[in-house]
């Protein structure tokens, strides 16, 4: 997605699905985004929310392995 939709997504999660945990994985969210994704928060997450670019850049996010219930 368009790094401009970052905000709209985080303000229609806590909006309609307050419960659902998530990360984004973006700089303008954390000073190192691989490190966010893998941390314990991103493991957790019900959801993870990245852009076009990062995942272009980043080989930690097209190497995840992300699927429902997956931890680390």
């Amino acid at each position: 997605m368009p790094a401009s939709l970052l905000a709209n997504w985080r303000a229609e999660i806590g909006k309609f699905t307050p419960a659902l945990t998530f990360v984004i994985v973006h700089p303008s969210e954390a000073d190192d985004p691989a490190g966010l994704l893998n941390s314990r928060a991103g493991c957790d997450a019900d959801l993870v929310i990245t852009t076009y670019g990062m995942l272009a850049r980043l080989e930690a996010l097209r190497q995840a392995h992300l699927e429902p219930g997956h931890s680390g």
